[in-house]
């Protein structure tokens, strides 16, 4: 549970959704810790294996039966980046950026989206990344950049197969982060990223969770791509 998961969750939990928040390096006793801190609401952690299949679907299954219903499902899990150029890298290792912030994603939207379907409602938001609208990068994060890549084709094709079963399919990115993700990075890297934001100041993860609500509340159309920086929305 990273630091945007959180952000999400403190933002839905405060706008009246329950909140249940899946986590798996995090401990289980910090992990409560931090559902405890969501406004009221009937929130609860659960600790899976997004990279397992099978978990996920015993887990969804499980939410779905003590909650009735998922209305609103947000992956934003991503695993530790390898700042690496990409023909540096290992096949093995190239393939480990996929796991969480692909593979996790493809394992958690198809164990909800069945729900969803019968309902004939629900969103499905994954986080990507500003350098896809942009065309930027750095800090050797190309692996990572093309897994996000990856995620945002992910989502195109599940707008076209789910838009007409009344599920809303978005892509939330978000510029540079100083959360843990990005820890090994000096002081100076965001020090330039703060000068070159037109906002002189960096982003935060409350400012991703400001941008999926506005997915969450309609005020975005489904099948799109919201750039947090400028608030502007592009087709999938």
């Amino acid at each position: 549970m990273g630091g945007v998961g959180r952000a999400v969750c403190a933002q839905l939990a405060a706008e009246g959704f329950d909140v249940v928040a899946l986590y798996f390096h995090t401990t289980e006793k910090e992990a409560e810790s931090f559902v405890k801190t969501l406004y009221s609401g009937a929130h609860r952690s659960v600790r899976c294996d997004i990279c397992d299949a099978e978990a996920v679907a015993r887990t969804i299954e499980e939410v779905r039966i003590l909650y009735g219903a998922i209305d609103v499902c947000v992956h934003s899990a991503v695993g530790a980046l390898a700042r690496t150029p990409v023909l540096a890298m290992s096949a093995e290792g190239f393939k480990e950026q996929f796991e969480a912030g692909f593979f996790g994603a493809f394992n958690l939207f198809s164990s909800v989206a069945p729900h969803m379907k019968e309902r004939r409602r629900g969103a499905l938001i994954g986080i990507t990344t500003s350098a896809i609208e942009e065309g930027g990068g750095g800090a050797r994060m190309g692996a990572y950049t093309v897994a996000k890549h990856a995620l945002r084709a992910l989502l195109r094709e599940l707008h076209k197969e789910l838009s007409r079963e009344g599920i809303g399919v978005y892509a939330i990115a978000p510029d540079l982060l100083k959360t843990p993700l990005n820890a090994d990075l000096p002081e100076k890297y965001f020090e330039f990223a703060r000068e070159k934001s037109l906002r002189k100041k960096l982003m935060t993860p409350k400012d991703v969770a400001q941008a999926v609500l506005r997915a969450v509340s309609g005020a975005v159309p489904p099948g799109s791509s919201l750039l947090v920086s400028s608030g502007e929305a592009a087709p999938l």
